[in-house]
């Protein structure tokens, strides 16, 4: 155990071993060394198992105060059968070996997360404010590190990585408070267009438990398999309320450019219903209000609907952004030896509607055009968001009050013998995924699923490849960038 900080700003310091479902990330059990852990307990060093945070709750044992130079001992333990791959329920003891005390949780429940991802140690501090709020002997030794797989067989060299929040090269600043924007929406990945209660299932047994719907009740079929297999879900209901009022046009578009003010006061009063019946719904954890381009200005009525979420959420069980979807076009070229062609004219048109007043993130979705060859599509769109995003900064976006959800393509079809949306590879897939998350992502929802459209196609529902790529982009994005809010 190290010794105390030498000075007091309110500061608290966590070391600690973890486990958590590596796809998810909803929930963590530790193993926590906390200082100031505890304020009504005291500046000391305390000890005690953790449960955190399902549901929005902490649920922690009972703190015992340890001493610096103590040996601090803790176990996590499936309270299962040997072979069980999801053990739904766990016992984590912490022990000070010093003075022979301990601390546990027995039977906490993993709230159907698989517990497959481990950390041998981590530190994790909030509110410093200058060096001496650290420990000042600069390090700690996590040891005797021993890691089992669901058969209770040790893993002979479980490979631990280090991971630096800060970034390399940086150096820690003091006096800066990160929060983690939208928690509840933040490190999600979940598809747009999921059909029936099966599907939600098979979503879930597949790694993702976040989902794009419209709302359907809280006594829904739906509802029920969102609820049962632990997924929340984005609600589009508001951006399905505009386009009542819209014309489909022949080329599948929407018009909204004759929207009526006595329209826009009968839209606003649905809003205000709806979000009346669901602001205790800890399904829904953002609102989805403008999808595309709708061939209209209607930046206007998307900060009215902006301001009555925000109102709602002061009484919320938490706070839900809106969010703002905006199309366009991956960078491609025609041979393989030609450079890729970068066109932004459709973005630039759709992010009219964008407005820091009415849209709390920002959810990019360009797709590549019709092709056989995913070679010729850059996927990694390192020209395109760029470009993107210096459109949109012109347009007063910043990244950091507004942040990113990324949309990969996960999805071709074909009609009349043309391949419409180039179909990516299981690479394509990761990179296109991980290159969001570079990007500052909080959050991906690829498109799609399963649409529902009729035509042959390829997507999640039916293509382990689009669904491995997934995967595996998320893992990316779980090591490499939002590792730092994993607590």
């Amino acid at each position: 155990m190290p010794p105390a900080p030498t000075t007091n700003d309110g500061q608290t310091v966590y070391l600690f071993p973890r486990m958590e479902d590596y796809g998810v990330g909803e929930a963590i059990i530790q193993l926590v060394l906390g200082w100031n852990a505890a304020p009504s307990f005291g500046t000391y060093w305390t000890i005690a198992s953790w449960n955190c945070c399902p549901s929005g709750t902490a649920n922690y044992s009972t703190l015992l105060q340890v001493n610096p130079g103590d040996t601090i001992y803790g176990t996590f333990k499936s309270t299962c059968r040997e072979g069980t791959i999801s053990c739904s329920k766990w016992d984590i003891t912490t022990e000070n070996q010093t003075f022979r005390q301990r601390t546990a949780l027995r039977d906490t429940p993993s709230e159907g997360q698989t517990l497959n991802w481990a950390g041998g140690g981590a530190l994790e501090v909030n509110e410093i404010v200058q060096r001496s709020d650290y420990p000042p002997n600069q390090s700690v030794t996590f040891s005797n590190l021993a890691l089992y797989d669901y058969n209770f067989n040790k893993y002979p060299s479980p490979g631990w990585v280090f991971f630096n929040d800060i970034g390399s090269g940086s150096t820690p600043q003091y006096n800066y408070r990160w929060t983690k924007p939208w928690p509840a929406l933040f490190g999600q990945v979940g598809p747009y267009g999921v059909q029936s209660p099966e599907e939600i299932a098979d979503m879930a047994n597949d790694g993702f438990r976040l989902a794009l719907l419209p709302y359907e009740g809280k006594s829904s079929e739906m509802a029920a398999a969102i609820q049962q297999n632990h997924v929340k879900y984005i609600d589009a209901y508001l951006w399905g309320r505009i386009l009542k009022t819209c014309k489909r046009l022949t080329t599948g578009e929407w018009d909204c450019s004759n929207i009526s003010q006595e329209q826009v006061q009968t839209i606003l009063g649905e809003v205000i219903q709806h979000l009346a019946l669901t602001s205790q719904d800890s399904s829904i954890v953002g609102y989805w209000i403008l999808d595309d381009w709708p061939n209209a200005d209607i930046h206007e009525l998307l900060e009215r609907i902006h301001d009555l979420v925000r109102i709602a959420n002061q009484s919320s069980v938490f706070p839900r952004p809106t969010i703002c979807g905006f199309g366009g076009l991956l960078s491609q070229k025609a041979t393989s030896d030609a450079p890729f062609v970068t066109n932004t004219s459709y973005f630039d048109r759709a992010i009219t509607n964008f407005s820091p007043n009415a849209c709390d993130v920002v959810a990019l979705y360009p797709y590549a055009n019709e092709g056989n060859d995913p070679r010729l599509v850059d996927w990694s769109m390192s020209s395109l968001l760029p470009l993107e995003f210096q459109l949109l900064e012109a347009r007063g976006w910043n990244p950091q009050k507004e942040p990113l959800i990324g949309v990969p393509q996960t999805f071709s079809y074909e009609r009349d013998g043309v391949v419409y949306h180039t179909l990516p590879t299981e690479a394509d897939v990761a990179a296109q995924s991980a290159a969001y998350c570079k990007a500052g992502a909080i959050a991906l929802v690829p498109y799609t699923w399963d649409d529902g459209w009729p035509w042959p196609k390829t997507e999640l529902y039916n293509s382990p490849d689009l669904v491995r790529g997934l995967q595996e982009g998320t893992r990316e994005c779980q090591r490499n960038y939002w590792s730092a809010a994993s607590r």
